[in-house]
């Protein structure tokens, strides 16, 4: 009987290091506690700590991180096939100094490496130049006022709160899912000259030869995909550009919230007020009939849409393929000051794969 039990217990241990030894040569994917996802190998659990390979290039060999199990929400082992390869795709672009945000047009996924590199120089006034780690400055309105002035910064996605200052380089594992953004930190773009060459660097899986991110081909549609960006509407700099591309007939719901300043003692929100005597008068806000400092917006593409109004709260048919800009319904911007802060909901039909 003991005898019976020995052997029932090597195969158990056997089994059970079978299983390991198949989970350490797959995929394994590890949740982090701050938001972070680490995708690789884990090669080994000792002492409270996993070590997990982290997949290279073609040419490059891997390089392995430790990880305190208390810094783990949670791992899943990776039983489905090996890790993938990964290749090395680099994109160069310029980001000018007077486009409050830059579109790069690079999609990411929660949980790529990023390496963003940039070079060059910029005037942030007429007198005053800087590389892409910025100067120490007194101007006082700019994006981040903490941050230098001129400073180059990404971003992931419309979401301010969690830009980046990127410099001259800066590696970054990204939170979310979405384009990448990069801009200059000013505030007051118009006498700004000269641009920053920037090379982004991202890692993605090969597929089988049909060049998309881990993405099988297969027949049939995809399911419908809600996408939410947000986006501050600042007052004083005319038109934004989002960044979100829209295709003809895109639903886009917008939300918008926050208070800005029209003139010394005259605020709105993004309903708009009455406009001034002159304004009401001559017509002279980009729309008339609408308030002044509501919240309007247009699409620009091959060719621009009629000029819409959004308010605190709308929703809108896209009328052509194009760009979304947002801005206020105001005939005078150099006293404006504040934000709207403009949460931008639209779904994509499904499409054929």
């Amino acid at each position: 009987m003991e005898r019976f039990k020995q052997i029932g217990r090597k195969i158990l241990i056997t089994s059970m290091l079978a299983l390991l030894s198949v989970s350490l040569t797959t995929a394994d994917t590890v949740y982090l506690k701050n938001g972070n996802i680490l995708r690789g190998e884990i090669r080994s659990f000792e002492n409270g700590r996993f070590t997990l390979s982290l997949p290279g290039t073609r040419t490059g060999e891997p390089s392995e991180l430790v990880i305190n199990v208390t810094e783990i929400a949670r791992i899943r082992f990776g039983l489905e096939g090996a890790a993938p390869v990964l290749r090395e795709v680099t994109r160069s672009l310029e980001v000018v100094s007077t486009q409050p945000v830059s579109s790069t047009g690079v999609q990411v996924r929660q949980g790529d490496r990023v390496r963003l590199e940039a070079r060059g120089e910029i005037f942030v006034d007429r007198t005053r130049r800087t590389g892409p780690n910025g100067i120490p400055g007194s101007a006082t309105e700019r994006p981040f006022p903490r941050d230098n002035w001129g400073a180059l910064y990404a971003m992931v996605g419309n979401y301010p709160g969690e830009a980046l200052v990127v410099g001259t380089r800066r590696e970054f594992t990204a939170r979310r899912d979405g384009e990448i953004f990069l801009g200059i930190n000013d505030g007051f773009l118009a006498n700004n000259s000269g641009s920053y060459q920037v090379t982004i660097t991202t890692w993605e899986p090969e597929d089988e030869g049909t060049g998309i991110r881990g993405r099988r081909r297969e027949s049939g549609a995809s399911a419908a995909e809600t996408v939410e960006e947000r986006v501050e509407v600042r007052s004083d700099l005319g038109w934004t550009d989002t960044g979100i591309q829209m295709r003809e007939g895109e639903r886009i719901n917008l939300e918008a919230s926050g208070t800005i300043t029209l003139a010394p003692g005259k605020s709105s929100g993004p309903d708009g007020v009455s406009p001034g005597i002159l304004g009401a008068i001559f017509g002279t806000l980009p729309v008339p009939d609408a308030k002044q400092g509501a919240l309007i917006g247009q699409i620009r593409g091959e060719q621009n849409s009629d000029v819409f109004v959004i308010g605190s709260r709308s929703e809108v048919v896209a009328p052509i393929a194009g760009t979304l800009f947002l801005g206020v319904n105001d005939d005078s911007l150099s006293n404006n000051s504040g934000s709207y802060v403009v949460t931008v909901k639209h779904t994509r039909p499904g499409r054929r794969l």
